[in-house]
C-alpha cells in the first residue's frame, strides 16, 4: 500500500508539474516578480544580494509600489523577505549548468517555474496530511487535484511570488506537528521547526500562525495528561523551536547585510507603503 501511494504522489506532483508548465506565459507579470528574481540572479552568479540591476524601480509612481531600498553603502536592495529567492538559486544553478553542455534553456523562464514544482509538491503534502487525519488514499489524491486545480495555488504556481512556498511551509510544519501527535518521534518537530522557519523566512507575518500552531502543540501535549517536564517535553519543543530561532537568526543577518540594522527591513510605512484600508 505504501509503495502505491508513492508511485500515486509522483505521478500526481508529475501531472501538476506539467499543467504549471504547459500553463506558463513565462514572464514576469508584476515588479514583485521581477525584484526577488533580481536576488536570486544575484547570489547565484555573484554572491552578492543586492539588486542594482533593477535599481530603475527605486523611481516608479508611487511609495507603495518601490520595492527595494537604498542601504548605507548606497547599493540597493530588495525589500522581499529572502526564502524564496534564496531556495530557488540552487534550481538557478542546475539550469546554467546546461549552458556548459551547450544546451539552450531560457535561465529567466526556466527559473520562473520553480513555484509550479513548490505547489506540486504541496499538493503532495496535501494527499499525506490526509492519510495522517485518517482518510483514504482517494479521498487524498482528490483533495491534492482540487488543491492544485480548483484554487489559488493554480495561478500562483505560474509566477515568482513568496505564497507557494508559504503554503509549502505551513503546511509542513502542521504536518510535522500532527505526526508527533500521532507517533511521538522527535525528527516529526525537527521538521515542523524547519517548516515554520521557512514560513517565518518568507513571510515575517506568519510568526502569528506558528504562534497558534504551538499553542496548539502545547494545548494538545498537556491536555493528554503529560508534563511539558516529562519525556519529549522540554527537549520536544527545543526542537520545534531551533529551526525558527536559526531562521531569525538568519534574518537578523540578512538585514544588517542590507541596512545595517537588525530590525530595518527596507519596509517604511510612513512613507505612505502598506494598505490604506
Amino acid at each position: 500500500m505504501r509503495q502505491t501511494r508513492f508511485y500515486g504522489i509522483l505521478i500526481l506532483v508529475a501531472l501538476l508539474t506539467t499543467v504549471y508548465v504547459l500553463s506558463n506565459s513565462g514572464r514576469f507579470h508584476i515588479v514583485d516578480e521581477v525584484s526577488l528574481y533580481a536576488v536570486t540572479e544575484s547570489l547565484a552568479l555573484r554572491g552578492e544580494v543586492d539588486t542594482n540591476a533593477i535599481a530603475w524601480t527605486q523611481w516608479v509612481n508611487s511609495a507603495g509600489e518601490v520595492l527595494g531600498a537604498f542601504g548605507p553603502d548606497g547599493q540597493v536592495f530588495s525589500k522581499k523577505v529572502p526564502a524564496p529567492a534564496f531556495l530557488a538559486v540552487p534550481w538557478y544553478w542546475l539550469l546554467h549548468l546546461f549552458s556548459f553542455l551547450n544546451i539552450r534553456v531560457g535561465q529567466l523562464q526556466a527559473t520562473l517555474l520553480f513555484n509550479a514544482i513548490v505547489t506540486a509538491w504541496t499538493a503532495a503534502m496535501v494527499w499525506l496530511t490526509a492519510r495522517r487525519l485518517g482518510y483514504r488514499d482517494r479521498t487524498g489524491m482528490g483533495l491534492g487535484l482540487l488543491f492544485g486545480l480548483a484554487t489559488i495555488a493554480w495561478p500562483y504556481a505560474k509566477q515568482f511570488f513568496g505564497e507557494p512556498l508559504s503554503a509549502l511551509a505551513l503546511l509542513t510544519c502542521f504536518y510535522g506537528l500532527l505526526a508527533w501527535r500521532q507517533g511521538g518521534r522527535a525528527r516529526w518537530l525537527i521538521t515542523a521547526g524547519i517548516g515554520a522557519g521557512v514560513a517565518l523566512a518568507t513571510v515575517n507575518a506568519h510568526a502569528v500562525l506558528i504562534a497558534v500552531l504551538l499553542v496548539w502543540f502545547v494545548v494538545d501535549w498537556l491536555g493528554r495528561g503529560r508534563s511539558l517536564a516529562g519525556r519529549y517535553g522540554l527537549s520536544g519543543i527545543g526542537a520545534f523551536i531551533t529551526p525558527i530561532a536559526v531562521s531569525g537568526v538568519l534574518l537578523v543577518a540578512y538585514n544588517l547585510i542590507r541596512f545595517g540594522s537588525p530590525f530595518d527591513t527596507g519596509y517604511h510605512f510612513e512613507s505612505g507603503e502598506g494598505f490604506t484600508t
